[in-house]
């Protein structure tokens, strides 16, 4: 398994070219300078699904299945979780009900879906970058300052430290869930194997004895 996951990692590495270079000619202003970022922020992704895709590959009948069920399923959840975290992300000052949410999900969403750090690092890196032409108001002076563009590897608010590491965290976890499979995948199969043909026997067992018991109540009559 470990082969085919660096076979994997070396032919992510084209399309992670491809993505760069689209970045690079569409020079969008929310991520101008921040290449290095997106650059991070996509490897680590690529790096946590390759155990994510391999683990989910386990509960599909054969490779076909696999590769349209998981080709519909991440592009769904893709879209769905950054969707869902960009409006918890803009409603969760709403009231007490939406703050609550927005805890929860920014938590849960991460460390079970690696499309959701995807999004939500983009979406961070892109609003970290319109912080340049934004300013605050800022209380003790009484007039309004800009915010600034921080650093894009910081954690917290429009920052991708927290992405980084859920995406790192989480590719480990796959990876561990993964092994543990492939190696119990025989052990489990001779375990089924053998309660099976337990009960199978418990089974015969049980009908030789009430065939016996017949045959005795034929002699009897």
């Amino acid at each position: 398994w470990i082969c085919h996951w660096v076979a994997d990692l070396a032919q992510m590495m084209l399309p992670l070219a491809a993505i760069m270079i689209i970045f690079a000619a569409f020079n969008i202003d929310q991520y101008r300078g921040q290449l290095t970022g997106v650059f991070v922020l996509v490897l680590c992704f690529i790096i946590s699904s390759i155990p994510y895709s391999h683990l989910v590959g386990f509960y599909f009948m054969n490779e076909f299945y696999a590769f349209v069920g998981q080709v519909g399923m991440n592009l769904f959840l893709g879209i769905i979780t950054t969707s869902v975290g960009i409006v918890i992300e803009d409603l969760k000052d709403l009231n007490d009900t939406t703050k609550a949410a927005h805890a929860v999900l920014m938590v849960l969403l991460p460390c079970v879906l690696p499309h959701y750090s995807l999004g939500k690092g983009l979406s961070d890196l892109g609003q970290n970058k319109l912080n340049g032409s934004r300013l605050r108001y800022n209380a003790a002076t009484q007039s309004l300052e800009p915010i600034g563009v921080g650093d894009w590897s910081r954690t917290g608010a429009f920052g991708i430290g927290d992405e980084i590491g859920f995406l790192i965290g989480l590719g480990a976890l796959f990876a561990i869930l993964v092994l543990v499979l492939e190696l119990s995948e025989g052990q489990l199969s001779t375990l089924f194997a053998r309660l099976a043909a337990c009960n199978l026997w418990e089974g015969n067992a049980l009908m030789d004895d009430d065939n016996d018991a017949e045959g005795e109540d034929e002699d009897v009559a």
